[in-house]
């Protein structure tokens, strides 16, 4: 008479399985879950589900990042246009207008603040003084060379730019350009801001939340919005400075 078979015990759930298997349960990227699975004989035994690449997108897309990058870009943009427009001569004696100038010192390309020094000694003049007496051609040649349009008048100790007055004529050409400038940066914020959109609505399609993806969007209009005035503000002050006599 045959004995009966003996049953094997059932094996314990392997207590380093996720070790082995190498999940990232405390990692902050992982997102997969610990699901019991019971399949034919296998039975206790735990495994786990990686995540898919669609489980993934959805954790990984980061929101304040997308707000923080589109606001960085914008900024840049403010910031050029402050540059830009600090290079308009408004008739007025103004260092800023000599920013582009670069100067050839000993082979190397440098600003003419690092070569000389600058200052406003009245509301019509701006005085420049090389720390080098070898560097007052060089200066002259920039100068002229440059688009500031004022003819530098060189006494050996300092040179001298003659601010001359706006015409009406000019003055409203000056102020139609830089209203060019800060719709070129109005243009930029816009860009930006259809950046932003089109990041959350495809982060949207990967399966972020429909309310994160819409205050996202109220978040980046405040932030577009901020930008512009800060442009309009910007462009007044300069369009005063130009039009004031």
């Amino acid at each position: 008479r045959r004995k009966p078979p003996t049953q094997r015990p059932r094996r314990p759930p392997p207590a380093q399985c996720e070790a082995s298997r190498g999940a990232t349960k405390h990692s902050e990227t992982a997102v997969h879950k610990r699901i019991l699975l019971r399949k034919g004989c296998k039975i206790g035994y735990y495994q786990y589900l990686r995540p898919t690449n669609h489980h993934l997108s959805i954790n990984m897309f980061d929101v304040k990042k997308c707000l923080a990058d589109c606001e960085k870009k914008m900024d840049a943009s403010v910031t050029h246009l402050e540059e830009t427009l600090a290079q308009i001569r408004a008739g007025r004696a103004n260092v800023h207008i000599l920013d582009a100038i670069r100067i050839n010192s000993y082979g190397s390309m440098m600003p003419l603040n690092n070569v000389a020094a600058i200052t406003t000694p009245d509301a019509r003049t701006i005085a420049i003084k090389p720390w080098d007496k070898s560097m007052f051609a060089p200066i002259e040649k920039a100068i002229i060379d440059s688009e500031v349009g004022i003819m530098p008048e060189n006494n050996g100790e300092v040179i001298r730019l003659a601010i001359p007055a706006l015409t009406e004529e000019r003055r409203k050409q000056l102020a139609k350009q830089c209203n060019k400038e800060g719709e070129e940066a109005k243009m930029a914020i816009r860009n930006a801001r259809r950046e932003g959109n089109d990041k959350l609505k495809k982060a949207l399609k990967d399966g972020l939340s429909e309310d994160s993806e819409k205050d996202a969007e109220a978040d980046l209009q405040k932030i577009h919005d901020r930008k512009v005035k800060q442009v309009d503000t910007l462009l007044a002050e300069k369009n005063k400075e130009i039009m004031t006599v």
